[in-house]
């Protein structure tokens, strides 16, 4: 397998030593890279950029921001990360941290939030306003892409647990902004699809294996939706039947059919940014996919010292090897 999977370990504290992330740490540098990536592009249209693709690390496109700059995705993500190392697997203990992203720019490149979604908005809203958990929305409008961007660090962390816990965590971690059962959804078939990714499967095994366990928790009218997921249908579609809009299911579909067309690294996650409109995110969520096909030693270095820089980042990215990552109490870690 070209990235190094991570070896579980039970401590004695009940935590999870996670071992070998010199492999995974270059996931969420990805993530960060494909957002960066899109940035300059997001809002336009396929047209456009078939007429003008992207082709390397831009600035000042469409939030006049230097190439480099990572949006909402990335400080989200990062956000998510550091919860984890520092608090555990507590999803509650992230809110205070989006919370100062928006505020105080914390986890961004030049100290300014931008990119917030209506569905992520709404839910610190909630928050700071002393609502009980789950601050996430339950309509069907809420199902934007925003707790899908900042899945990956669960579904790495927590991908030894057994099943049924796992897609529980996964759930709390979505519900703190997206609760309704859609937007879970895509996160629990995005998070399996990286656990058997990293177990050396096919994709299109993977997907359909995500698609077995997920089949029964869904109603007729959520089948029917995620229908092209189910089936694994969307990895053959043409692109024009592609869609790459902040909708989750959207923007799931467009990351699994980016890499199913095949290509390197580079190749990837170029091709989820020219599909246009919420380019950022379906690049941020396409890319640790493509890493974990092709192995850091594929991302290209102007790409990564384009954006992986700072000490703070740095600093975050470092603690990787050796992070423990606190489980709830009575949590079986067994895999």
């Amino acid at each position: 397998m070209p990235v190094a999977s991570a070896r579980k370990t039970q401590a004695a504290d009940g935590s999870v030593l996670l071992h070998s992330l010199a492999g995974l740490r270059h996931l969420f540098e990805t993530h960060l890279i494909g957002d960066a990536l899109g940035v300059p592009a997001e809002f336009l249209s396929r047209e456009q950029l078939t007429q003008n693709p992207v082709t390397g690390l831009r600035g000042y496109g469409s939030h006049n921001k230097a190439a480099g700059t990572w949006s909402d995705d990335g400080s989200l993500m990062l956000c998510s990360l550091e919860t984890l190392l520092d608090d555990g697997d507590y999803p509650a203990a992230a809110m205070p941290r989006f919370q100062a992203w928006l505020k105080t720019g914390l986890w961004t490149v030049d100290g300014a939030a931008f990119g917030i979604g209506s569905g992520t908005y709404a839910a610190l809203a909630r928050f700071a306003s002393g609502a009980a958990a789950p601050w996430g929305g339950i309509r069907d409008q809420d199902n934007g892409n925003g707790s899908l961007m900042r899945i990956l660090p669960i579904a790495v962390a927590l991908r030894h647990l057994p099943l049924r816990r796992y897609l529980q965590r996964i759930s709390e971690w979505s519900s703190l902004t997206h609760a309704h059962p859609r937007s879970i959804t895509c996160c629990q078939i995005y998070a399996l699809v990286v656990r058997g990714l990293l177990r050396g499967w096919p994709l299109r095994k993977a997907l359909r294996e995500a698609a077995s366990r997920i089949l029964p928790q869904l109603d007729r009218d959520e089948r029917e939706v995620m229908e092209r997921l189910l089936d694994a249908s969307v990895l053959t579609l043409p692109r024009d039947e592609i869609r790459s809009t902040c909708y989750v299911v959207h923007t799931l579909e467009a990351s699994l059919w980016c890499l199913a067309q095949g290509g390197s690294f580079a190749d990837i996650v170029l091709r989820a940014v020219n599909l246009g409109d919420d380019a950022d995110t379906t690049a941020a969520v396409t890319a640790p996919l493509a890493a974990i096909l092709h192995g850091s030693a594929a991302l290209p270095p102007a790409w990564r010292n384009g954006v992986i820089r700072g000490d703070p980042l740095l600093a975050l990215l470092e603690r990787l090897p050796s992070a423990t990552i606190n489980a709830p109490s009575g949590l079986s870690l067994q895999s």
